[in-house]
């Protein structure tokens, strides 16, 4: 290990490491140095607001590799949180597949069944996709799990 020859890197510079990483054709070794270099020398506090700045960011700098390892890191930290998936679900929309952002959206309304955007983001897609019996299927499913709501 790095550290037990005194060799301590900062987290900007592991960041740094991992955009070289993408941007060198090897992504699944850009998200490994994300996913353990994230959460060095962040408050607890901080982490959500400082990671989605860092998501931002490095989408900005041509990275969407490295920030969709950090949207993986923060939606295992903060599971119930829906900006977080909403975020993560606009990432998805922008730089991933169908079959992801709908595999993302169905975990989504798993964690958070009361937070009517991301059902209605997940019908607006199937819809969008020409599967109008899959997003009136997820329509159904979140009247199901929100009785009261009228949207």
């Amino acid at each position: 290990s790095l550290a037990l020859h005194s060799v301590h890197l900062e987290r900007e510079q592991w960041l740094s490491e991992a955009e070289a990483c993408e941007k060198g054709a090897a992504p699944r070794t850009a998200q490994a140095i994300v996913r353990e270099a994230i959460g060095l020398g962040v408050e607890e506090e901080d982490r959500k607001r400082m990671w989605m700045e860092d998501a931002d960011s490095l989408v900005a700098r041509g990275c969407p590799e490295c920030a969709r390892a950090i949207y993986a890191v923060a939606l295992t930290t903060f599971p119930t949180k829906k900006s977080v998936w909403v975020r993560a679900a606009q990432h998805e929309k922008a730089h991933g597949t169908r079959e992801s952002l709908d595999a993302l959206l169905r975990r989504a309304v798993s964690y958070c069944p009361q937070a009517q955007v991301l059902w209605l983001m997940g019908a607006k897609e199937k819809w969008q996709s020409g599967d109008v019996e899959g997003a009136r299927a997820i329509l159904n499913e979140a009247f199901r799990a929100n009785p009261d709501s009228e949207q």
